[in-house]
């Protein structure tokens, strides 16, 4: 399966005082796309309701590396990183890529910052640690591969 990206272009309120991406912004869109992704595969808050199961995040990371700023064009992409066997672990990654055109027109893309994020997945009539679905293992998987 194609690495799933959504472009995006900074709003005024995801600044910081100093004009550039505020750092919860990039944790905003990495979440953004991740349900996107997911959304788009099926798995809606509606579906994810029906089936008793939410995401739990262990620990979120960002590391920075260039500025955004408001006129930017960049791209956030969705990787799962690491899996277990059964699904119920993962740990998924957001890289940020800044679109610059080069002197010959074309594009040329500079990773900005990088979302890691590792969780698992919770039945909340239970609230105890879960396997997904075997759909959503399978989907999971097709991005490992």
């Amino acid at each position: 399966m194609a690495l799933f990206q959504m472009e995006f272009h900074p709003r005024w309120s995801d600044l910081d005082p100093n004009q550039h991406l505020r750092h919860t912004a990039y944790n905003d869109l990495a979440t953004q796309v991740r349900f996107t992704f997911l959304q788009e595969h099926g798995f809606s808050q509606e579906r994810f309701m029906e089936l008793g199961i939410g995401a739990v995040l262990f620990r979120e990371e960002t590391t920075f590396r260039k500025e955004i700023g408001m006129s930017d064009t960049f791209l956030v992409d969705f990787d799962v990183v690491d899996l277990s066997k059964t699904g119920k672990r993962w740990k998924f990654a957001h890289n940020f890529w800044l679109i610059r055109e080069t002197e010959d027109g074309s594009e040329q893309k500079i990773k900005a910052a990088t979302v890691s994020v590792e969780g698992s997945w919770i039945n909340l009539s239970t609230r105890k640690f879960t396997s997904p679905p075997p759909e959503l293992l399978t989907l999971f998987q097709s991005l490992t591969a």
